[in-house]
């Protein structure tokens, strides 16, 4: 059985169970269809749901009443999953750079310079970018030693750590916004990998290892904002 089909599954056989005991002790028969929307409100899998539901129905095995399950209004089978906005400190005003993380730097510059031609700056095997692609502030290439120097002030990543393969740094209103947002992100359970600090280049930062690896930087790049 496919795994994202477990949740459908697991209400369907509870509705079959229900309306089981029901017929056995001879107690008034609930209604399927109105229990199965009941059940099927509480998931988020409106689409893998109605699919396990006909599945179940081809069973065969189960009262004629769990035909019903398949009658599910289309409209959800589209609904978008929407989450409540947080209210806090932390306020992003745009996604501002983007760049991979490179064990190889020469070899993540072949592809990207010279395959796909992209405008790149810099010297060395060093941080190389370009803020003239268009849809992003800044892309760029850094060295995962650079990486690990601006996060742990060591050239070496740790160990326990997995290793990022991509940065990306969200904006918010000013400088001054960093240091909440980041107090915000502690106060929610997120370690930081540094606390808020200014940059020589003047970009005030704070970082985060995010759930997927990626280093996740709260940002006030003023440059960007003076675009604006």
């Amino acid at each position: 059985m496919q795994t994202h089909l477990l949740p459908a599954y697991g209400v369907g056989i509870q509705i079959h169970l229900e309306h089981l005991a029901d017929y056995i002790s001879g107690a008034q028969l609930r209604n399927v269809e109105s229990r199965w929307n009941e059940h099927f409100r509480a998931t988020k899998h409106w689409a893998s749901a109605r699919r396990a539901a006909r599945a179940i129905a081809d069973l065969g095995n189960g009262p004629a009443g769990i035909s019903h399950l398949v009658k599910i209004n289309r409209s959800d089978l589209h609904r978008p999953e929407t989450y409540p906005r947080r209210g806090g400190d932390v306020n992003v005003e745009f996604l501002s750079t983007v760049a991979v993380i490179a064990p190889d730097p020469a070899a993540s510059r072949e592809l990207y310079v010279s395959a796909l031609g992209l405008p790149l700056e810099g010297q060395g095997n060093g941080y190389h970018h370009s803020e003239q692609i268009s849809g992003c502030k800044s892309f760029g290439i850094w060295p995962l030693s650079q990486a690990a120097e601006a996060c742990f002030g060591t050239p070496r990543w740790p160990a326990e750590r997995p290793v990022p393969q991509v940065s990306i740094e969200f904006d918010v209103g000013e400088a001054a916004a960093v240091g909440s947002a980041a107090e915000e992100l502690k106060q929610a359970g997120y370690e930081l990998l540094h606390p808020p600090r200014l940059e020589p280049w003047g970009q005030t930062v704070a970082r985060l290892q995010s759930p997927e690896g990626a280093i996740v930087g709260i940002s006030y790049i003023p440059v960007f904002h003076d675009e604006n």
